[in-house]
């Protein structure tokens, strides 16, 4: 039985098992018509500061972004983006997920995190 741990920081959603890290994706999302995260939505982050969130995973909640942001609503919406997008480009799927979060997680922060986790599979 393989498990995958995720760490979950503002910094980066990185995510490894027993042979290493197999991802580490920047905790950047880019609302430019569509969702665009990681490292590519960094890159973007000082051409277009006002269209670029990377705090979305320490604010995770279900209350609207500023302003009116197409694809993505709310931080869990970009949280879903971000965490899915990792989720694919893993090179196997383990058998069980254990995520490190925030220490400074409420009870809402995790359940929105376990149901982002269940729509990512």
């Amino acid at each position: 039985m393989s498990t995958l741990v995720i760490e979950i920081n503002d910094n980066s959603l990185r995510a490894g098992d027993a042979s290493g890290m197999l991802a580490d994706s920047p905790g950047f999302a880019l609302l430019d018509g569509q969702v665009v995260v990681g490292a590519e939505a960094r890159a973007q982050s000082r051409l277009q500061p006002g269209r670029v969130y990377n705090h979305f995973w320490g604010d995770l909640s279900l209350e609207s972004l500023p302003g009116k942001a197409s694809g993505a609503q709310t931080t869990a919406d970009l949280a879903f983006h971000h965490l899915h997008r990792v989720w694919t480009e893993l090179p196997s799927k383990a058998d069980r997920v254990v995520f490190a979060t925030p220490g400074s997680y409420t009870r809402e922060q995790l359940s929105l995190l376990l149901g982002i986790a269940r729509e990512s599979n």
